[in-house]
């Protein structure tokens, strides 16, 4: 099974992004699956590759729930 977690992009560069997730470490994922993905929005992300675009308060919900456990 595979966890998808939510991050925030904070910049993009042509098919990678660097983004910062829920426990604020930012890293580069793969965001060529989401062409339409830009600075400011909220991507699910699994094994540094980006899987699809959510709300912002889906994210925030979300990092909500994981900061929980």
């Amino acid at each position: 099974m595979c966890l998808s977690i939510p991050a925030k992009i904070i910049s993009t560069d042509g098919a990678t992004a660097e983004v910062e997730d829920y426990l604020n470490k930012k890293k580069k994922v793969l965001i060529a699956a989401i062409p339409e993905a830009k600075k400011n929005n909220w991507i699910l992300i699994s094994a540094n590759l980006a899987i699809q675009k959510i709300p912002a308060k889906e994210a925030k919900e979300l990092i909500k729930i994981l900061k929980q456990k």
